[in-house]
């Protein structure tokens, strides 16, 4: 199983300013969706099956409309 920290702003390499949530499983499962309409590229994004919400809080919710949009 491979779980990536996706950064909350393009070029942070410091996972410690990472004021958005989400962790990518396996390519295809996301958990949360703080960041993951800004996650690489658009077949990067394509990959992913599920999501999974936590909660509802902002920073675990923020771009999924533009995830889905995407």
């Amino acid at each position: 199983m491979r779980v990536t920290l996706v950064p909350s702003a393009p070029g942070a390499g410091d996972p410690a300013r990472s004021y958005l949530t989400t962790f990518v499983v396996d390519d295809v499962l996301a958990i949360d969706a703080g960041c993951l309409g800004l996650h690489g590229e658009p077949d990067d994004q394509a990959r992913i099956d599920h999501v999974f919400l936590t909660h509802s809080h902002a920073d675990h919710t923020g771009t999924l409309p533009v995830f889905v949009e995407n």
